[in-house]
């Protein structure tokens, strides 16, 4: 069977899709580790509010305190991981595109290599400062 573009371009998003679902997991798993450790159960949280507890938790625990960067600078990079991941998760593939294109709540959203590699970059950086924090607290 020949494969079509618009079928290697499917594929290049569902590929996407699932790199995006695990990078979430792997941010939402130390999210909860962290939060666990400060007494609070985060069994039942999406990964937006454990991020909303987490950014709550930074004076209460002086959790900004445990990491060396600027963590309101992380709160920004996980909220906008977290937007990212709801566009990838829950929009829809649109072929026609140069670029891989997902439509969610009525706009369109691209995400050329560059976006992607970017994404990527804020990823690790995301859980370099997240294993800080964990390694930091009892």
């Amino acid at each position: 069977m020949v494969k079509h573009e618009f079928d290697e371009y499917l594929e290049a998003g569902f590929k996407f899709q699932g790199l995006m679902n695990g990078l979430a997991n792997s941010i939402d798993l130390m999210l909860g580790f962290i939060l666990e450790n400060l007494g609070i159960q985060p069994y039942r949280m999406m990964l937006g509010k454990k991020i909303g507890k987490f950014k709550f938790e930074k004076s209460k625990a002086f959790l900004a305190d445990k990491y060396t960067g600027d963590f309101d600078k992380l709160i920004e990079k996980l909220q906008e991981f977290n937007e990212n991941w709801i566009i990838t998760k829950h929009g829809m593939i649109v072929g026609g595109h140069k670029d891989l294109t997902f439509h969610k709540d009525g706009k369109l959203h691209t995400f050329d290599l560059k976006r992607q590699e970017e994404i990527d970059r804020e990823f690790t950086e995301i859980m370099k400062a997240l294993t800080e924090i964990w390694n930091s607290l009892p």
